[in-house]
């Protein structure tokens, strides 16, 4: 843990986490349209509303960074940036930072019960509280599978009826018809992020709370043993690209990849692929085994794309992965998450990365050949296997 805070202004603002944000102004949108239908809408109120909503939704995010970081549940986790568990932070700016949301929520709260009822200053109570308590206290109703019951209620039920109610001071049936449903879709979206840290949640449950929730919501399936692949020359050519994005960098295949990719046994795509006539492309050159990455929709899932893959070519163990964690920690977490690999392939950094000790397995990105971002030329990989080892590993630029 660093002495003291190190983060910049842009990761205290990804600290932030505004991607949750939505599920914030949702509810304040639904109620505001549920007053415009059945009376009239005060802009004023309505401001207010979604102030308190995003200050509350900022507050607890900072919070849940504070409370998952000092009990080491985030020092190996994926997905957002986390600025305690990542060290960028220290735990007490992180806490003032939380507090300082959830009283600017409060304060926005007092005016609309101010110009509504008073009764309402209880509403905003219970909020504050469910927030800090989620994930903090000695108690925290988040590692209890309780989690998705206070977003059903504080973010569909409490949030949607009270736009409704500054405004109109009446609550419609309207208004419970969509307080249910968008406090329904905040619960979907807090099921996909706890099933996709199921995996650091088990871990860190042998250090903390979280191990209750893991086994309430379920382990992860065992993966499928790797199904073994070679070529008939005994030894495999693999061409690996990643973070393709496309259409916006990828408009087509460029020549040169075309030119380096020609002869491969196999083509590996580490990710961010962003439209699936990427791997049409590629496909035409060799068989193509791809993961999801951050920015990959339903549709290159349904081409194929699994979240993490693990191969067994030409006896070498390798395993696949879009590492859109924290770039600290990340070798660790990869050799920690495929312990039998010899070789881990990951995207999502566009900065090419060759890493070997004795320690775990092989870690290798080639870059991206299209979005290079900061690198002096676009790149892919060339990987060469054969008889249970790796020949050679070649970073080629294409651009």
């Amino acid at each position: 843990m660093n002495d003291r805070s190190s983060a910049t202004l842009s990761q205290w603002v990804e600290g932030a986490r505004p991607r949750t944000l939505p599920a914030a102004v949702a509810p304040v949108l639904a109620g505001t349209g549920v007053a415009a239908y059945v009376a009239d809408v005060v802009w004023g109120k309505a401001l207010l509303a979604l102030g308190v909503s995003l200050a509350l939704q900022i507050g607890v995010n900072y919070a849940n960074d504070y409370s998952d970081g000092i009990r080491g549940t985030d020092d190996d986790r994926v997905g957002p940036l986390r600025l305690v568990g990542s060290g960028l932070a220290r735990p007490s700016a992180v806490k003032a930072a939380a507090l300082g949301f959830l009283g600017l929520g409060a304060l926005l709260g007092l005016a609309l019960a101010a110009t509504t009822t008073w009764w309402l200053l209880l509403v905003g109570v219970a909020a504050l509280g469910a927030a800090w308590t989620y994930t903090g206290g000695p108690n925290p109703y988040g590692y209890r599978a309780l989690g998705e019951v206070s977003v059903f209620l504080f973010f569909g039920l409490v949030a949607v009826l009270g736009t409704v109610y500054v405004q109109v001071e009446g609550l419609p049936w309207e208004a419970w018809a969509a307080a249910a449903g968008v406090g329904a879709l905040a619960c979907a979206i807090l099921v996909a992020n706890n099933l996709r840290d199921i995996p650091t949640d088990v871990e860190a449950g042998k250090r903390g709370h979280r191990r209750r929730r893991a086994a309430l919501v379920g382990r992860p399936r065992p993966r499928a043993r790797p199904r073994p692949m070679t070529s008939d020359r005994g030894r495999l050519v693999v061409g690996v690209v990643s973070d393709t994005h496309a259409p916006r960098f990828w408009k087509g295949m460029p020549e040169r990849v075309a030119e380096e990719l020609r002869d491969v046994d196999l083509v590996l795509h580490a990710g961010d692929v962003c439209r699936p006539s990427v791997l049409d492309e590629l496909a035409t050159l060799a068989p193509v085994h791809v993961v999801l990455g951050n920015n990959d929709g339903a549709d290159v899932a349904a081409w194929g794309a699994p979240e993490t893959l693990e191969l067994d070519l030409a006896g070498v163990r390798v395993a696949m992965i879009h590492d859109a964690g924290q770039k600290q920690g990340r070798v660790r977490r990869m050799r920690r998450r495929f312990p039998d690999a010899d070789v881990v392939v990951f995207g999502h950094s566009h900065i090419p990365w060759d890493e070997t000790d004795e320690a775990g397995p092989r870690i290798l990105n080639p870059g991206s050949p299209t979005d290079k971002r900061r690198q002096p030329h676009g790149t892919v990989g060339r990987l060469v296997l054969a008889d249970g080892a790796v020949e050679s590993w070649t970073l080629v630029e294409v651009s």
